[in-house]
């Protein structure tokens, strides 16, 4: 299971994952992502999320 590994181990596989993308691709994915999740994070819905998650 990956969570049993070390933190330095995880961090080397995912670098080694990354290292097969087109990083600038994957940067405007990240960007997109952001421009499309911003709309989510003005709703009531996302609102009362986060108010329950403080809650806990």
């Amino acid at each position: 299971m990956f969570t049993r590994q070390p933190l330095g181990v995880l961090l080397a596989y995912k670098q080694r994952f990354l290292a097969q993308y087109d990083q600038e691709v994957m940067y405007k994915r990240v960007l997109d992502e952001i421009e499309d999740c911003s709309t989510l994070w003005e709703s009531p819905e996302h609102d009362e999320a986060v108010k329950r998650f403080m809650t806990k």
